[in-house]
């Protein structure tokens, strides 16, 4: 009985040691893989990883690591982009303030002409006021950093409050500003985001439109989507710049003619707000003839419209 106890026992084992031997291998394989991308990633370099296909946990980490190295990946390409970024643009205005000023400490610009490059000379601090607020504001919504509070919004409103804010701007140049939009629609959006979004479009379109131009609003919708329209008759985009005005910085050569102090952030900015809120946006032009910069928003929930509506027609009865 010892003797066949102990041979099925031995048996058993050298049966048994192929297979611990490959779940071990199994097992630790993906572990070591892991370890080794992990120090790779450490040190800076860009690795590929596979991901275990299994079911179990070992599967399930494997998935995970390789989701956390994705968005390490993309965190550091992000980061490499703002700094060469920065770089480039931050450069133009840091040279010019540098030559205004050593200009004027050499004596090669006259006493007399000193204030007159004061003012350049605030004009390019107020420009790098801005590309630094614009850069910490897409830096912000690229990496996740701005937290939404999307709540019900009267679009007319919220509309007619920008156009004011624009008047001034807009009787220096002599534009008309209409306020197309249905007094009755209501969006589901972020207020402070949305805000933000017909700033920098309507500055746009201030930016590049001709005196005694308009400028108007519009606003179309069905029972999900609300679509915004901001048209102009301005100078417009030619047909192989329009892919590329999102992108950040990008400006085409009209308009950096028209206006060389832009930061080309606005409309990137507005891409990223947009998006954010749920919706979509793009652009229509004709060269010489104006743009039409187009959005998308969700519409207030259909069943609190339509409960509105309902109410509305008792209060009409009664």
């Amino acid at each position: 009985m010892n003797l066949i106890i102990w041979s099925v026992a031995v048996a058993m084992i050298i049966v048994s040691i192929p297979f611990i031997y490959l779940n071990s291998r199994r097992i630790s394989n993906p572990i070591k893989e892991m370890d080794a991308t992990a120090r790779k990633i450490a040190a800076g370099e860009m690795v590929d990883h596979m991901v275990t296909e299994s079911k179990d946990e070992i599967g399930r980490l494997s998935k995970s690591f390789k989701d956390m190295k994705d968005k390490i990946e993309k965190t550091e390409e992000m980061r490499r982009e703002l700094i060469a970024d920065v770089s480039h643009e931050l450069r133009t205005p840091l040279t010019s303030i540098n030559g205004f000023v050593q200009g004027i400490i050499d004596g090669i610009i006259e006493p007399e002409n000193h204030r007159e490059y004061m003012l350049l000379i605030q004009e390019e601090t107020n420009r790098l006021i801005c590309l630094t607020s614009d850069f910490l504001d897409l830096a912000k919504l690229q990496s996740g950093g701005i937290e939404l509070h999307k709540e019900r919004l009267h679009l007319f409103t919220l509309v007619e409050g920008v156009l004011i804010e624009f008047s001034n701007l807009a009787i220096n140049k002599q534009l008309s500003m209409i306020n197309q939009v249905t007094s009755q629609l209501y969006v589901t959006a972020d207020p402070s985001a949305l805000k933000q979004v017909l700033i920098n479009i309507i500055s746009n379109a201030i930016k590049y439109s001709t005196e005694e131009g308009q400028i108007s609003v519009e606003s179309e919708h069905d029972i999900y989507n609300v679509r915004l329209v901001v048209c102009d008759n301005g100078i417009g985009i030619a047909e192989e710049d329009l892919p590329h005005i999102f992108e950040k910085f990008y400006r085409s050569d009209r308009a950096r003619n028209n206006e060389g102090k832009s930061t080309g952030l606005g409309l990137s900015i507005a891409k990223n707000l947009v998006e954010l809120n749920g919706g979509s946006i793009w652009a229509e032009s004709t060269e010489g003839k104006g743009t039409s910069v187009i959005f998308t928003l969700p519409v207030s929930d259909y069943r609190e419209r339509k409960n509105e509506t309902f109410t509305n027609r008792l209060h009409l009865i009664h």
